[in-house]
């Protein structure tokens, strides 16, 4: 038994990478940290499971954890508030101070999707060059952490036709059609990050947005699929 011990522990020192690789065979799965708003977070969906990260989970399987690091009502530019200056009641909704962003970062991810514009697009909110210089810094955070191999850019979904007095009634559709876009293009062409589009595939899709402006089941299922892709072309 001596004689046995004896020969592992020289085997140990003479082929150490040896004896650490059978020690961490066990691989460690991938953190997928997806970051955004209420579209994110899963508004307009029941259950756990309906929201897109929760259905990307299902799709990558077990070697990858996801992470729903979405919040209602959140924006990308640090002075993005709730409501418009005249309301009674009133804060920021900046993602920057958020405890899902704090989350995030402590999640230590490989890849960040980050999906934030919509209420950035409310008429007393948008500034197109804050919004792009303020996403740049958000993307370059997570470039410059070690663990993360991959940041990508979600081009969010079209808002539909909003009627007054509905809820996110100030949100300007044009800015969602077409500067949101620009700016987002902007900021992957300047960090060199790949750009998911969910506009596109929405444009004609107002059947999946009951609220015009967070997609049921069904819209969840494609933006999930569409991430799915996304991460494994980038394989």
């Amino acid at each position: 038994m001596k004689k046995i011990l004896m020969i592992f522990i020289l085997i140990a020192l003479l082929m150490p990478g040896l004896v650490l690789a059978e020690a961490t065979d066990q691989t460690q799965p991938i953190t997928v940290a997806c970051l955004g708003d209420s579209i994110t977070f899963g508004a307009g969906v029941e259950g756990k499971e309906n929201p897109y990260p929760a259905m990307l989970q299902v799709l990558l399987g077990n070697d990858f954890v996801v992470k729903n690091g979405g919040e209602n009502g959140r924006t990308l530019q640090r002075e993005g508030m709730l409501n418009g200056p005249d309301a009674a009641f009133n804060f920021p909704m900046t993602y920057w101070d958020s405890k899902v962003m704090n989350n995030a970062i402590a999640a230590q991810p490989d890849i960040v999707i980050i999906m934030l514009g919509t209420n950035d697009a409310k008429q007393y909110n948008w500034n197109a060059e804050r919004y792009t210089d303020e996403y740049i810094e958000l993307v370059q955070l997570f470039q410059g952490m070690e663990c993360v191999s991959q940041v990508c850019v979600m081009i969010p979904p079209p808002v539909f036709e909003l009627q007054e007095g509905m809820a996110d009634d100030e949100i300007d559709r044009n800015v969602i059609s077409q500067e949101l876009k620009t700016c987002i293009q902007n900021v992957a062409a300047a960090t060199g990050c790949p750009v998911i589009d969910l506009f596109q595939p929405f444009v004609s899709r107002a059947d999946l947005f009951p609220d015009c402006v967070h997609p049921n089941k069904d819209g969840n299922k494609i933006i999930a699929e569409t991430v799915y892709t996304a991460i494994c072309d980038q394989d």
